[in-house]
């Protein structure tokens, strides 16, 4: 039963009715998915859920894998639309978690909207969840944003999970919960001396045998559902403490806020220990080496990761795979694969992932230089223009005399700074744009990118030259045989 969610209810079942595009937003633990199931039953729609996992978000197509029970054999997004369509029918696709989907995924979502019946609920505050919404309210969602319970129905759920609660109990347990759901049941089944979440989590696992808190830590370290082959035994008490359920899939913990309370109550070595565990035992080479990688056995890790490179069927899972060995590699080594992977994760439409790889990179003047390219690059798609500047800027300032084509692309990504950030001035693009352009033909390269760039900045200015300019673009992208320039040309 529902509680304090009948307007959200009325308005959840209306959107499922009329097969309407809605995404369900709010803190972890709100309640968003047993909204959007109890709307199902309302409407009478069955729902396929294609759940994503931040463990596994690097896995192309993960939530639709999970529906369809194998990965999609379709070549194209065209065709992977096609083969969900088939399986879910006339019923809902519902994308829980959608801040941990794979980029992959996320570009299926301007295909399936308008075409079937979706749905999705989205982590608010969860570093994925600007890139996630953005798409998913460009494929035309609704985004209805879900808050905690007020203080009656905080108390009458509470209640209803423990009714012997007194009212100076109860009232402290709504106080600490702020109208969690997902805190006021688990604060109200602990100890009334527990503090928080991951208190009343001990608290619970205390109570258990050594082998169900093993199986425990090993679940939430996991990340994912299991079977008998990751986990020795332990799980079904778990599910009879109500810590974990037992799916189709196989056991998992019943929300991802109390496996983050699991995981914080290990010690660092203890996770370490788990972490090289699960590395021996799970089958995909590309979760064993993250595995490994949180284990510290860095060799191996890289070692797996080169594996899961070679496995990978998806350029856009290869550059992740990439960009994995290069956090694994020693030294010298892993500068080239940061340098590698970076140029790889912008070629499939992973910029979020640049920073993290490239940002505070240590090598030569030229590597940093070439690393702030792809820095200014990636913010410039993740819509962050002061940031692009401040790359733009420290990489032209350190770039070498012997480098004249990393400069070149320093200066025609810097055509986007006076169209993007806050001083609006189309003129200057037009003029750095120009300075870009002398520069790339200076410097021998085919100045796609270059003058791409400068035919934005006629186009932004109003400017008749736009259209010859990206004749240029495109043709000297194909000359060069270089595929990347081309398709930034062409999506000019």
């Amino acid at each position: 039963m529902l509680i304090g969610r009948e307007r959200e209810l009325d308005v959840v079942t209306d959107r499922l009715r009329s097969a309407r595009f809605l995404l369900l937003r709010g803190e972890a633990g709100v309640g968003k998915t047993t909204l959007m199931q109890s709307a199902a039953a309302s409407a009478n729609r069955r729902m396929f859920t294609a759940g994503s996992l931040a463990t596994l978000s690097w896995v192309s197509y993960l939530p639709i894998t999970r529906v369809l029970g194998r990965p999609p054999a379709g070549a194209d997004a065209t065709d992977v639309v096609s083969e969900v369509q088939a399986a879910v029918g006339p019923h809902t696709l519902f994308l829980d978690d959608l801040q941990w989907a794979d980029p992959e995924t996320l570009t299926l979502l301007p295909l399936l909207s308008g075409t079937m019946a979706i749905s999705g609920a989205l982590r608010r505050g969860d570093p994925g969840e600007a890139r996630a919404r953005k798409v998913a309210e460009e494929a035309g969602a609704e985004i209805l944003d879900l808050e905690g319970l007020d203080e009656v129905d905080a108390a009458r759920l509470a209640r209803e999970v423990r009714p012997e609660l007194d009212d100076r109990t109860c009232a402290e347990v709504v106080r600490r919960a702020g109208g969690n759901p997902l805190l006021l049941r688990e604060l109200a089944l602990g100890d009334t001396a527990s503090p928080d979440l991951a208190a009343v989590v001990g608290q619970r696992l205390e109570a258990l045998s050594p082998r169900a808190r093993n199986a425990m830590h090993d679940l939430a370290l996991l990340g994912r559902p299991a079977g008998e082959h990751l986990i020795d035994s332990g799980a079904d008490e778990l599910v009879e403490a109500g810590l974990v359920v037992d799916t189709d899939d196989g056991w998992v913990v019943r929300h991802g806020l109390i496996a983050e309370a699991a995981v914080g109550l290990l010690s660092a070595d203890a996770r370490r220990s788990v972490h090289a565990r699960l590395a021996e035992r799970v089958g995909d080479a590309g979760e064993a080496a993250r595995h490994a990688l949180a284990a510290g056995d860095r060799n191996e890790a890289r070692a797996l990761a080169l594996a899961a490179f070679e496995c990978a069927t998806h350029p856009p899972e290869q550059a992740r795979a990439l960009a994995l060995m290069a956090e694994a590699a020693p030294g010298v080594e892993a500068t080239e694969l940061r340098l590698r992977a970076a140029r790889a994760l912008l070629a499939t439409g992973q910029p979020a992932e640049v920073p993290a790889l490239v940002g505070s990179l240590d090598g030569d003047a030229a590597e940093r230089a070439e690393a702030a390219l792809y820095l200014a690059r990636a913010y410039d798609r993740e819509g962050e223009p002061d940031e692009m500047a401040h790359a733009i800027e420290a990489g032209l300032a350190i770039v070498p005399d012997d480098q004249p084509a990393t400069r070149a692309r320093l200066l025609a990504t810097r055509t986007r700074i006076p169209i993007t950030g806050r001083s609006w001035d189309p003129q200057r693009a037009i003029e750095y744009g120009e300075v870009a352009v002398a520069a790339a033909a200076e410097a021998g390269i085919d100045g796609a990118h270059a003058a791409n760039a400068l035919a934005e900045a006629h186009l932004t200015a109003g400017s008749v030259e736009w259209g010859a300019q990206f004749d240029h673009a495109v043709d000297a992208a194909l000359a060069s045989g270089n595929i990347e320039e081309e398709l930034e040309a062409r999506r000019g």
